[in-house]
């Protein structure tokens, strides 16, 4: 599961963290998906 942060000034990217620790910058289709925001998919 991804957690989502985004500012106004990001460029409409925001930035994610996994669970395994790593962090991605995404832009918010990617939320939009559900194998990245429901644990159960």
């Amino acid at each position: 599961m991804a957690m989502w942060k985004r500012s106004d000034r990001s460029s409409e990217k925001g930035n994610v963290t996994f669970a395994d620790g790593h962090v991605e910058t995404v832009r918010p289709q990617f939320g939009e998906l559900t194998e990245h925001c429901d644990p159960l998919e």
